[in-house]
């Protein structure tokens, strides 16, 4: 009797364990942006693994609403606004330009706009450490959800 239970035991757990495993691989990482909630979540299926404060575009400057993947990942990228962004994900084109998901290094007009409201000129900023955090755990491709 004692046996039987062990056995059972031990298959429902490697059965939920080959079940996890198996979700990782059907179910990819993905981003979801809610400037409204003024919040960027990472993603596995419908998991969230972790979320941050941030601020979206603003009224004169909406970031763009819809589905998008990482572009590229650059480090210390120079803006045309004469702001140097330490860690970049490229989201989307507009025009010759590019929004991406950033932090600002030094003095950052946009920190009082984390968690509050929306006012950057169309990207999404958040701060350093959360930029830190969500660049090493993203990859190249990763889907963008903008709601």
């Amino acid at each position: 009797m004692k046996r039987k239970f062990i056995i059972t035991l031990l298959s429902c757990l490697l059965g939920i364990f080959i079940g996890f495993q198996l979700g990782y691989m059907v179910f990819p990482q993905h981003i979801v942006i809610r400037p409204e909630e003024h919040t960027l979540s990472i993603m596995r299926g419908i998991i969230t693994q972790r979320t941050f404060p941030i601020t979206t575009g603003g009224v004169d400057s909406p970031t763009s609403r819809g589905e998008f993947g990482v572009l590229n990942k650059i480090e210390n990228v120079e803006s045309y606004h004469g702001y140097t962004f330490p860690l970049w994900l490229g989201a989307y084109e507009v025009g010759e330009y590019e929004n991406g998901i950033h932090s600002v290094k030094g003095e950052n007009p946009w920190e009082q706009c984390i968690g509050n409201s929306n006012c950057t000129p169309g990207s999404i900023i958040l701060s350093d450490k959360d930029m830190e955090y969500l660049y090493d755990r993203v990859e190249v491709g990763t889907l963008i959800y903008i709601e």
